[in-house]
């Protein structure tokens, strides 16, 4: 039943994910970030558990994402954290238990909207160019076959910082729809 729920869950933020792109994201190609019948999609349970190191918080979320032509779409949740401000939501280049490099910001920066504070939703794409590295772990910028060779090996992870835990409060490894 839960995994039914999930796949429901994915199909639909996913499909709501590839239509909004926000401002500054398009790219010169123009290609549309829907996924191509049989693209990979991926999905994350966020929790202070997985944080390095474990955070005892009541905060929780939910990643999931999808490649297309134009990107990666993405949405994320998250509710009941501590911190009263999240100044930023990374993912970042490392496998579970690890501390990683940057790969880019879904919110909180570099021209991404600003995170919603304690709780919220946040939708957007992926592109090329806003992939920033981690240069010393192997990823140039804008490398996003990169990126999605390393989400296809489990080796990304989303980590939500706020105010009250600055290195992160929750985060989550990203896993393909096909491993729980």
């Amino acid at each position: 039943m839960k995994n039914a729920w999930m796949k429901r869950w994915l199909v639909m933020t996913a499909l709501a994910a590839s239509a909004v792109v926000p401002v500054g994201a398009q790219d010169d190609a123009g290609s549309d970030p829907e996924a191509a019948a049989g693209a990979p999609s991926f999905h994350a349970h966020l929790g202070g558990f997985q944080e390095v190191p474990a955070v005892s918080t009541n905060g929780r979320g939910r990643f999931a994402a999808v490649v297309g032509e134009g990107g990666i779409a993405f949405v994320l949740e998250y509710r009941g954290l501590q911190g009263e401000w999240t100044p930023a939501v990374s993912l970042e280049l490392a496998q579970a238990g690890v501390r990683g490099g940057l790969i880019t910001l879904l919110c909180g920066g570099d021209g991404r909207p600003a995170c919603p504070p304690g709780a919220g939703t946040v939708r957007g794409v992926i592109r090329p160019h806003e992939i920033v590295g981690p240069e010393a772990q192997g990823i140039e910028p804008g490398e996003i076959g990169e990126v999605v060779r390393a989400l296809l090996h489990g080796r990304v992870s989303v980590n939500v910082r706020t105010t009250a835990f600055p290195g992160g409060e929750i985060r989550g490894q990203v896993l393909t729809d096909d491993h729980d």
